[in-house]
């Protein structure tokens, strides 16, 4: 497979989300391609008042005109320009900017699905035809979009071969971001494909469309697969922050002089840290704790390993016992507790906790995407829950590293 494959995630099963619109089938496909024969200026001259460019939230792609019905005019474009968007601004070539609504979008979690539909209130824009028959090798193409922001924008190429069944098409015109969901024009004024990717940094006139056998198939039954959009939403997540790495060294305090009624255990060997974290938020001064795992609490239950954990100010740290009960205390205030690792489904549970009485919990945290823990709820909705401070961060480096100690030593 000569295609750049999106990692797939893995995740506990969810129910499929699929909803459709309002319409069965969009999109005009025409055999008869050849009938004009236009110059890259007259195609452009032609075609340019078809083309938009789309935003949402500071990304920027292209689209195209599709079909015109019951006083809206329907627009293709990529899955990967819209996101999980429901509604994205769509620039005319005159300057006019209207709302549009999201009301297909296949997620693009594989590239073949890198496809959504929008539409807009109003006639706007002549609709362009498919071509019907699959383009030649060596034929030339025009590509008009908005390359690193340069609004419509036309470059022109050929057709350096079909791949993937049809799937694919082929071509050296220059694209870049920006161009994604653009057309590709035959030199007969029909889009043979929809611009969706370049091949790998360092590479030049590998550029790839998809191709109209796949978007003929979307547009007779245009769906929005919220699965598949989120699954490609976590796919695209920025890279988590990474756990600080050991070997750190054990504490050593002593405070015989100042708690005369404890025994101080020396060093608290028994205990392992992890990781070290600093909390923020806006009303503290930070705080930097060492997570600890207290090494003979380790144990292992088919796919599951459990030990007690606690987070400790490096300042204040120190295990002591009391001489009269012999019960241990933890100066810094931390109490511990459990958390266990499933190594096989990439899983860390925290809890179940007592707070007041009421036990919540247990909850468990999922590795997807670049690398995130994220709960069950975040992976059905898309997005990371808002905590305060850095308290996510905080929670995805303890995770991480609990994960790494068990499953990757």
């Amino acid at each position: 497979m000569m295609f750049m494959q999106l990692r797939l995630l893995l995740f506990l099963s969810l129910l499929p989300s699929i909803f459709f619109i309002e319409a069965k089938s969009f999109g005009v496909l025409s055999d008869n391609c050849n009938a004009n024969k236009y110059t890259p200026a007259e195609l452009f001259k032609s075609k340019v008042n078809s083309v938009v460019v789309i935003t949402s939230e500071g990304s920027q792609g292209s689209g195209f005109v599709v079909e015109r019905r019951k006083g809206h005019s329907y627009i293709l474009t990529n899955a990967h320009v819209v996101g999980n968007k429901k509604r994205v601004d769509v620039k005319w070539n005159d300057g006019e900017v209207d709302r549009a609504e999201v009301v297909g979008n296949l997620g693009g979690d594989k590239l073949e699905r890198d496809l959504a539909l929008i539409k807009v209130a109003g006639t706007k824009g002549t609709p362009i035809k498919l071509s019907k028959n699959s383009p030649e090798v060596g034929s030339d193409v025009v590509v008009i979009g908005a390359p690193s922001g340069l609004e419509f924008s036309l470059t022109r190429g050929v057709v350096s071969q079909i791949r993937d069944r049809e799937n694919f098409v082929q071509i050296d015109a220059p694209v870049n971001p920006g161009n994604s969901g653009g057309p590709v024009f035959n030199n007969g004024g029909c889009a043979i494909g929809v611009v969706t990717f370049k091949s790998g940094e360092g590479t030049e006139g590998l550029n790839f469309a998809i191709g109209n056998k796949q978007i003929t198939k979307f547009l007779k039954n245009p769906i929005i697969d919220e699965e598949a959009i989120n699954k490609q939403t976590l796919a695209n997540l920025p890279l988590p922050p990474k756990s600080i790495e050991g070997p750190f060294p054990p504490f050593e305090f002593e405070y015989g002089e100042t708690y005369s009624q404890i025994q101080v255990n020396k060093g608290n060997k028994e205990w392992t840290t992890l990781t070290v974290t600093t909390e923020l938020s806006p009303n503290r001064e930070p705080k930097t704790n060492r997570l600890m795992i207290e090494n003979k609490s380790i144990r292992k239950d088919e796919d599951w390993f459990s030990v007690k954990a606690i987070r400790n100010a490096l300042s204040t740290f120190a295990e002591v016992t009391v001489q009269k009960t012999g019960q241990k205390v933890y100066l810094s205030g931390s109490y511990p507790f459990e958390r266990k690792i499933n190594c096989k489904d990439q899983i860390v549970q925290h809890g179940p906790t007592t707070y007041k009485g009421r036990t919540t919990g247990p909850t468990n945290y999922y590795k997807v995407g670049p690398g995130w823990f994220m709960t069950k709820y975040e992976i059905k909705k898309g997005k990371l829950v808002d905590l305060p401070g850095n308290s996510k961060e905080v929670d995805q480096m303890e995770n991480a590293a609990l994960f790494n100690y068990f499953c990757k030593g």
